[in-house]
């Protein structure tokens, strides 16, 4: 038997001979119209709704009302006043309004069409509301940016290649750098501002090379100084004050090698005494090397830009440095 349809959509053919050839044709034309780029309501209605807006669209579900059973699995179009029935081939394409999702029809069910998308982990770069360029792969444009946890903990991690490369936050200014925290260079954990444009300053930093935390006005830090010797500890600036304890496993911390003293290290060098216990001797501008202060006890005094540390007990001393000003 001769196929009068074509085989996607059921277009009618206009048969050799045929009368009223332009009945045949407008059909054509209505089906077209009416079953091209669908956007369906529901895609497994049981029922015909009783008064449907033109151009509503809704597929007939596996198991419908009895008098739709011979409808299951089509597509309904209401237009002219009339129901167009399609049946889908595989491929077809129909937009959810629902989901506002594609679904394509594989020949049993209809599935979401955007399953075959490209595996996010491969994308070269990502701009979500945003442009992204090779320089800046991941560009975001958001009021926020929630990283939510999967499970209990979460960490967002800022990976650099060396100990000598950057790993960091920066804050900034209608796109002007104002603000950084985070690993610059060798310095350890930094916190540094950028106000003028052009010249950034530590504010403050915890060195890699030694525990304690530096700032302008404030540093602090742990130094080691060997039994019978000495360590030069670079001041922050050429004045200020500087706190000095021994810390002991017994008696800790060790307050009779303690004391507060006001230093220049600069052009004029000097070491006053503010307060001081009995085993911390200020030697001021003397050259220490080991064997100058009294046996048992703490030496400080001054150099061109440094104190010096000098250890006269039998053993390794740990001393907590603070400076301010």
């Amino acid at each position: 038997m001769p196929t009068y349809t074509t085989e996607k959509f059921q277009l009618p053919y206009m048969a050799p001979s045929q009368a009223s050839k332009h009945i045949t044709h407008n059909e054509a034309l209505q089906r077209l119209d009416t079953g091209l780029y669908l956007a369906v309501s529901d895609f497994a209605t049981t029922q015909i709704p009783i008064e449907p807006d033109d151009g509503l669209a809704i597929i007939i579900g596996e198991t419908p009302d009895p008098h739709l059973t011979q409808r299951a699995g089509q597509i309904a179009v209401f237009q002219d006043g009339t129901w167009v029935w399609f049946t889908p081939a595989p491929g077809w394409v129909i937009w959810s309004l629902s989901e506002a999702r594609l679904r394509v029809f594989d020949g049993l069910n209809w599935v979401f069409g955007d399953h075959g998308a490209p595996v996010l982990d491969e994308l070269p770069q990502l701009g979500l509301n945003a442009t992204a360029s090779e320089a800046q792969r991941l560009a975001i444009s958001s009021e926020t940016t929630l990283f939510n946890h999967d499970g209990t903990d979460h960490r967002l991690n800022i990976n650099r290649a060396t100990a000598g490369d950057t790993a960091s936050l920066v804050l900034q200014t209608g796109f002007t750098g104002q603000a950084e925290i985070g690993l610059s260079g060798s310095e350890g954990l930094a916190v540094k501002t950028n106000m003028d444009g052009s010249e950034w300053t530590t504010r403050l930093s915890c060195p890699d090379d030694t525990p304690g935390v530096s700032a302008p006005a404030f540093r602090s830090r742990r130094i080691v100084v060997q039994a019978d010797g000495t360590a030069v500890v670079p001041t922050p600036g050429h004045g200020g004050l500087v706190a000095i304890t021994l810390i002991s496993e017994v008696g800790y911390p060790r307050s009779s090698h303690s004391g507060i003293f006001v230093y220049d290290t600069g052009l004029s060098l000097k070491l006053i005494t503010l307060a001081a216990l009995d085993d911390i001797e200020n030697h001021d501008t003397m050259a220490l090397t080991g064997t100058v202060s009294t046996p048992d006890r703490t030496g400080l005094a001054v150099q061109s830009g440094a104190l010096v540390l000098e250890n006269r007990t039998t053993v390794p001393r740990d001393y907590s440095v603070t400076f301010i000003g």
